[in-house]
């Protein structure tokens, strides 16, 4: 079988993540190829280096398109995709998120070709409906996937805005992660690395700097701590995005003790460095960050974000509201003191329901449907 992953690009986000765990796991049974709609940012050559030398590793290959917006993806990335369609001649063409989404509808008009799409989030198309009434009407009754009952939710809010039918073949399949962690990566070595001051409780954040991940309300609820506890706590934020320079704005006005270290790749190395690690999310999908501060043990505190709550387990409490500084505040200030924990350590059986290893399995056998 044939597998063609579309995503937005090679360096970021979880949804890339999620095609490149599929493509590497089932690479030794069928071939795989990742094709990005946009070119990678330069912020996150590294993290591109990282991932392509892991499909390289697994005898993945890829293909990178040009485009440097949206807006140029979606119709030079969408001949570009077609051509690469017409000449590999895949089995399946499974698209991951809206840009991918939107190139895949155009070039399904080229020509005709199985489709399987993962909806990732549950805000679809919020700034540009019109361009998602044009990618809904290239999708009619193709297997469509959502990793949580609030993305799925999503999908049928969208057909019903678009008056478009949802397709008979829906179903779930969550998000799954890497549990294997390295020796190496003792608290002691990551915090030297991190260059945390050993007096300060250390806090983490782990994702893109966008309005979406909630970055601006983690650093209002540090400003917003009694001085008793705020001077208690460094933060350390790894990841880059949209916000990157009102992030820093707004910590050389404030004078907040926060460490920008830009992308990493393998990022969830660095929550072991953690007292905690937040997750201060508006809005998620099925998000690897949350899983991964779950996997390592790390204390984590998390928002009631609709996706967010799909992943964590029944007894995670408390949360904080999600978008509300003050509500993370409270929630923070009760950490540093020493309060209750956010979350109780995790059960085995919670892990492996989110593996990599059972998320491709799925995903096999849903290839191997769209094709009867």
């Amino acid at each position: 079988m044939r597998i063609l992953q579309v995503v937005t690009s090679l360096g970021i986000g979880g949804a890339e993540q999620v095609a490149f765990s599929i493509a590497k796991k089932l690479a030794r049974q069928h071939a795989s190829t990742v094709f990005a709609v946009m070119a990678t940012p330069a912020e996150y050559a590294t993290l591109r280096s990282a991932h392509l030398r892991q499909l390289d590793h697994c005898g993945v290959d890829w293909h990178e398109c040009s485009a440097k917006s949206s807006s140029e993806a979606l119709w030079r990335s969408s001949l570009t995709l077609a051509r690469k369609i017409r000449t590999w001649q895949p089995d399946v063409v499974h698209s991951h998120t809206d840009i991918p989404d939107a190139c895949t509808s155009i070039a399904r008009r080229l020509q005709r070709f199985r489709i399987v799409r993962t909806i990732h989030n549950t805000k679809l198309w919020p700034t540009r409906p019109s361009i998602g009434r044009l990618t809904e009407s290239g999708f009619v009754n193709d297997t469509i996937v959502a990793i949580g009952p609030d993305s799925r939710r999503a999908y049928l809010e969208l057909r019903e805005r678009s008056q478009m039918p949802p397709s008979a073949h829906l179903s779930i399949v969550e998000n799954g992660i890497d549990l294997s962690i390295s020796g190496r990566d003792t608290r002691e070595n990551l915090r030297r690395e991190l260059n945390c001051r050993p007096e300060k409780f250390q806090l983490g954040f782990v994702g893109r700097l966008t309005e979406q991940k909630g970055i601006d309300v983690l650093l209002k609820a540090i400003h917003i701590l009694p001085p008793a506890e705020r001077t208690r706590v460094e933060l350390h934020v790894i990841g880059d995005g949209d916000l990157r320079s009102a992030t820093q704005a707004f910590i050389d006005d404030t004078g907040l003790p926060v460490r920008l270290h830009g992308a990493k790749p393998e990022a969830k190395r660095y929550f072991s460095a953690f007292d905690l690690a937040v997750v201060p999310s508006r809005y998620e999908g099925a998000p690897l960050a949350a899983l991964e501060v779950l996997a390592s043990g790390t204390r984590g505190l998390f928002t009631d974000a609709p996706g967010l709550r799909d992943v964590l387990p029944p007894d995670c409490a408390p949360l904080a509201k999600a978008g509300d500084a003050a509500s993370l505040a409270a929630e923070l200030a009760r950490c540093i003191q020493g309060g209750t924990h956010p979350h109780v350590p995790i059960a085995d059986e919670w892990l492996q329901r989110f593996s990599a290893d059972r998320m491709a399995a799925d995903y096999e056998r849903i290839y191997v449907d769209a094709l009867r």
